[in-house]
This record gives structure tokens, sequence and C-alpha cells, in this order.
């Protein structure tokens, strides 16, 4: 019985303990432009260039080159990927230009383009973003292939996530 004492003592003091529930979570500042932009399905240094402009504090630069409607306009670039990202003085993200150049290219476009063009191989890819607090996200992806001994563009729109394009439905330019 002592043992069992013991056990049952030890069990409740290493539990978790919870005292008061804190209060509702403190939304993001920039909380609109992540749930516009971003996908489950993107790779990984996507998500990180838009958690750094989303992240991004305005208020501690001062050498910005403040416009006279109030915005400020900062660029984030590393090799093969581009932000240039609209600030209001308040650091809310107002809009963005987003290219990512030769970004992994997600299998179930892989898989569409090599049953379309049994030949072809994925040369280069591009995918875009253009956020607008005010307008409609839009985001394409292009991919460059090489069929036979041609150069073929495929471009695509995409809507929820890179899953959602279930057809070769892109455009082609040759």
């Amino acid at each position: 019985m002592k043992n069992a004492l013991i056990y049952f003592t030890v069990l409740i003091f290493s539990l978790p303990i919870q005292a008061q529930k804190k209060g509702a979570k403190k939304a993001h500042l920039n909380e609109a432009y992540l749930t516009s932009v971003s996908m489950q399905d993107a790779p990984d240094i996507i998500n990180r260039m838009q958690e750094a402009v989303a992240n991004f504090k305005v208020k501690k630069i001062e050498s910005f080159n403040w416009k006279a409607d109030g915005t400020c306009e900062y660029t984030f670039e590393i090799p093969a990927c581009k932000i240039v990202a609209a600030y209001d003085k308040a650091g809310t993200v107002l809009n963005t230009v987003e290219v990512y150049q030769d970004v992994k290219v997600p299998y179930n476009f892989v898989e569409m383009v090599q049953n379309e063009y049994q030949n072809a191989m994925i040369v280069a890819s591009k995918f875009s973003i253009a956020y607008s607090n005010e307008k409609a996200t839009r985001k394409s992806l292009q991919l460059s292939i090489l069929n036979n001994n041609q150069t073929m563009e495929l471009n695509f729109d995409i809507t929820d996530s890179f899953e959602s394009v279930s057809t070769l439905a892109g455009s082609v330019r040759e």
C-alpha cells in the first residue's frame, strides 16, 4: 500500500499541470498575408522566406525611404528567391511580388509531365506569387521542359496548393 501511495504521488507530480488557461493567442500582425500565400506542400525555402516577410520589423529600421503615401518597399533576396514587399508604417504587409526560381517541382507535376510527354525532362521551374491585401492572391508555376529536342513552357495557375492541380491544363508555348 505504501509503495502504491508513493507511486501515485510521483505520478501526479510528474504530470504536466496546467494552472490557468492563458488568454487567446495574440493574432500575428501579418496573419492575412501568411494565410493567403502559404501552402502546406510548398518547399521549405518558400515557407521560410514568407515567414521572414511576415516577421520583418519595419519600425526598427530608420533608414527606409518612406513614400508620400506612408508605405515603403523592402526586398528579401537569396539565390533563386526574391520577394519585394510593401509595408505600411505599422508593419503590415500591403503587397508582395514573389519569384522562386528552380524550386523542387512537386511530384504530381513531374508525374503529369511524364504522362503527357513521355520523353520530357523538366529543365527549369519558376513559382510566382502576387499578394495584395486588397485583391485575390495569384499563384502560378511555370515549367520549362525539353521534349524531343524542343523546349516548351507549361504555365499553371495554382489555387490552394500544388496538389490542387490534377491535370496538365497549363498553356504550352514552344
